[in-house]
């Protein structure tokens, strides 16, 4: 934009002189230039050096034409100023001495054409890339399908032949008999939840293939947003190079008709009134060369710009190129992932069909022996009882005989004591008798 407006000022300043039309030679050498200017960095350096001495001509031939208009008369400048103006002096250098550096579009537009078509064929990479994937997928789909099909048969075939055991174990006694229904019952529930944790892994699978396949079309879209995006941008600076190219040759046209059209011979009257007619226009010169030299500036640094956008195409080509490369490595990862806990689930239910049949003969087992130790301990407690009952049989017997004992020795003592208290009763009256006599 600021280009642009450059060359505009630029133009509305030029419109006031004589030449309107285009030059093919000024075009060609300006092509000639520009195959010359866009080599390397020193030839940028010399076309400075350049530059700058036609600056410092400009200026010591303003300065030589001041010194001349000092010595004329204000009178003679007074009218001279009310005269047509007149072509610039001849010695003044050319417009592709100052703007060489302006005219190297069409090498530009080349290169930027040769990018143009490494970019398609890198987006036909891309697409193949993309194919590539898209294929795999699909392979990797059908296997998964298959996959999951034989896993149900081989579950279902699993199922039946458990069933089938279930069916032909022995009967182990009459307390066995009785929990059978509940062990068959017991295995009829884990097989049906077994059943829908499988259905219920198949549907997780498949909803999780769906989410990798919208993940894969969204990171397809935002590829080809990118890669839209960067076609625009290429356009875009493609038809900035155009109109500057136009603009330059166009202002190259413009500044070679003025320069044609200066008279070569002069007479004495004449040069007078040119020179002080170069002395009236100095400063528009020297405001056009310093446009001239901000307009380089400018147009440099618009090159600049557009070679960091296309660094900053590439770079994000590359990134989105990396983003595919990543997404299909994730996708192979999840993919082998998917598998081996697909074989890992098919192996843990082998184990758990194991466990369970080992568990159930062994609870079958453990009920007999539980049984038969029952009944052993039914007849042992049977025995004892009827052998205290005995015991406390003999025991009573014995109490009874123990009692009439007591009673009988309680009758000899109790006519002991009788005894001795007759026998008191005698010594004591004998005592008194001896005592009275």
């Amino acid at each position: 934009e600021r280009a642009s407006e450059s060359i505009s000022q630029l133009k509305h300043a030029l419109a006031k002189g004589d030449g309107t039309g285009f030059d093919q030679s000024s075009e060609d050498e300006g092509s000639d230039n520009a195959d010359g200017a866009s080599d390397d960095c020193g030839t940028a350096a010399s076309q400075e050096l350049q530059h700058s001495h036609a600056v410092n001509q400009l200026k010591i031939l303003l300065q030589h034409q001041e010194r001349m208009e000092s010595e004329e008369s204000p009178s003679r400048r007074k009218n001279s100023f009310h005269k047509p103006p007149e072509a610039v002096p001849a010695d003044l250098p050319a417009l592709s001495d100052l703007v060489p550096i302006l005219t190297d579009q069409s090498q530009y537009i080349k290169h930027l054409e040769a990018e143009v078509k490494f970019y398609k064929e890198e987006l036909c990479g891309v697409k193949d890339q993309e194919q590539a994937v898209l294929l795999e997928n699909e392979e990797l789909h059908q296997k998964l399908k298959f996959l999951t099909a034989e896993y149900m048969l081989r579950e279902q075939t699993l199922l039946d032949a458990s069933a089938n055991t279930q069916k032909s174990w022995p009967v182990g006694g009459k307390d066995c008999s009785t929990h059978q229904p509940v062990t068959s019952s017991l295995a009829q529930n884990k097989d049906q939840a077994f059943a829908a944790a499988a259905s219920g892994d198949k549907a997780r699978w498949s909803v999780e293939l769906e989410n990798l396949k919208l993940l894969y079309q969204e990171k397809v879209n935002i590829l080809d947003s990118q890669i839209q995006s960067l076609r625009k941008d290429l356009s875009e600076s493609q038809k900035t190079c155009k109109d500057l190219e136009g603009r330059l040759k166009h202002q190259k046209s413009l500044f070679a008709a003025r320069n044609s059209s200066q008279v070569g011979g002069l007479c004495l009257n004449c040069a007078q009134h040119e020179a002080i007619l170069a002395q009236t226009h100095c400063n528009v010169h020297v405001q056009t060369i310093e446009r001239l030299t901000r307009e380089r500036d400018d147009l440099m640094d618009a090159l600049v710009s557009v070679r960091q956008r296309i660094k900053e195409m590439q770079q994000r080509e590359s990134n989105a190129c990396k983003q595919v490369e990543h997404a299909v490595q994730m996708a192979e990862e999840a993919n082998f992932e998917k598998v081996k806990a697909l074989v890992h689930c098919e192996q843990l239910k082998s184990e758990m069909e194991r466990q369970k049949n080992y568990l159930e003969k062994e609870l079958a087992a453990h009920l007999s022996k539980r049984a038969d130790e029952k009944e052993a301990l039914r007849q042992e407690m049977k025995k004892e009882r009827e052998d205290l009952a005995a015991m406390v049989t003999a025991l009573s017997k014995d109490v009874a005989v123990l009692e009439a004992q007591i009673e009988r020795i309680t009758r000899e003592k109790n006519s002991l004591v009788n005894q001795l208290e007759e026998s008191q009763c005698q010594l004591a009256s004998h005592e008194m008798e001896m005592n009275k006599v």
